[in-house]
């Protein structure tokens, strides 16, 4: 950061409190500087991204169980499509059957 005055981010950091447990930050780095360009010194900044990973992960759990759900669903409609021909055979067969009754 000295060198390029650019702020520095380092995400995801996991913090560790007593009582509060862990919990995850952005650590953000910005330089301070006079008019003249001169580093006067840096705030360090800590965003708390808790929140956000805990959601994250919630939502690529979802997600999951929902592309699971979906491949059940195909499955079960191919069954379905599979029983139904097989029905409609059946139908015919028994439609042939009749009229040869009659």
């Amino acid at each position: 950061m000295h060198r390029t005055r650019r702020t520095v981010t380092v995400a995801g950091v996991t913090l560790i409190s007593p009582g509060s447990g862990a919990g995850t930050c952005d650590v953000q780095c910005v330089g301070l500087s006079d008019d003249a360009g001169n580093l006067l010194g840096v705030t360090i900044n800590f965003i708390d991204t808790t929140s956000f990973w805990r959601l994250q992960r919630e939502l690529e759990h979802a997600n999951q169980e929902l592309a699971t759900a979906y491949e059940e669903l195909q499955s079960t409609r191919e069954e379905l499509r599979s029983t139904n021909e097989e029905l409609q055979s059946i139908n015919d067969a028994m439609r042939g059957r009749g009229e040869k009754l009659e």
